[in-house]
């Protein structure tokens, strides 16, 4: 048996099977280097950019669980922050009911103390007309 005329249980000859994987795997191997190259250049402007990031403002770029860990932070922050904004507006529209209250307080003890005032004066007078 020679090497070169091998065949499979088909009947199909091997050899030009074995090229032609051949090709396709030095094919494939070439993708893979393209896409390790490009990879790498993408890695490359994200270390740049995250650099540049750091240069802007000082903070460094969060990535994964620190940025979930970050989000969730923000978002209890935000909570509690509606609550406590929540409280002020209640604390504000009592403040005016109070101040309102208050007023009105004010305008019946003074009305009170007028009518106090006039029958212990109009009493005066009758007291002061019976001596004459």
């Amino acid at each position: 048996m020679s090497s070169c005329h091998c065949t499979d249980p088909n009947g199909h000859l091997i050899v030009p099977q074995a090229s032609i994987i051949a090709r396709k795997k030095e094919a494939k191997a070439e993708e893979l280097q393209a896409a390790k190259e490009e990879m790498s250049n993408i890695e490359r402007q994200m270390l740049q950019k995250a650099n540049q990031a750091r240069e802007l403002d000082g903070a460094e770029v969060l990535k994964g669980d620190e940025f979930k860990r970050y989000v969730n932070k923000l978002r209890s922050k935000n909570t509690l922050y509606k609550k406590k904004r929540l409280e002020i507006a209640e604390i504000t529209a009592e403040f005016g009911i109070l101040q309102r209250t208050e007023e009105l307080l004010k305008q019946r003890h003074e009305t009170i103390q007028q009518q106090l005032v006039m029958p212990h004066s109009v009493f005066l007078r009758q007291f002061h007309f019976e001596k004459v």
